[in-house]
């Protein structure tokens, strides 16, 4: 049975410019899979203006594999998916927000846990 290694990440960056900001992970690296159990996001400025809306995807194969999306995601407010997703290898998972304001700060929690494969 494969050893099971606790994962616990943050990030976190401001944004400078209006309009897609975006926050990734890291990339899974080789010989490891990833299992997210929860994850949370929230930004620190309101979207404004035409297509408002938060979106989780999952990036390594060429498109962008969309989990979830909020619509209309308010500024400080801590939004989460209790769903479970597998990275493998070369993937990540990805915020994106869809007119955000200048100076946004993004943030990213990730819990799960990573195995040896």
């Amino acid at each position: 049975m494969a050893q099971k290694n606790a994962l616990r990440l943050h990030y976190t960056d401001k944004k400078s410019g209006a309009g897609l900001q975006t926050l990734m992970s890291d990339i899974v690296p080789a010989h490891e899979l990833w299992c997210i159990q929860r994850y949370a996001y929230e930004g620190s400025a309101a979207t404004s203006g035409g297509n408002t809306r938060a979106r989780t995807y999952v990036e390594g194969h060429g498109y962008k594999h969309y989990v979830s999306e909020k619509d209309g995601p308010s500024l400080a407010t801590l939004y989460w998916d209790p769903d479970s997703i597998w990275l493998h290898e070369g993937e990540r998972l990805a915020q994106e927000w869809d007119q955000a304001a200048d100076g946004n700060v993004l943030d990213l929690y990730v819990n799960g846990y990573r195995e040896e494969v």
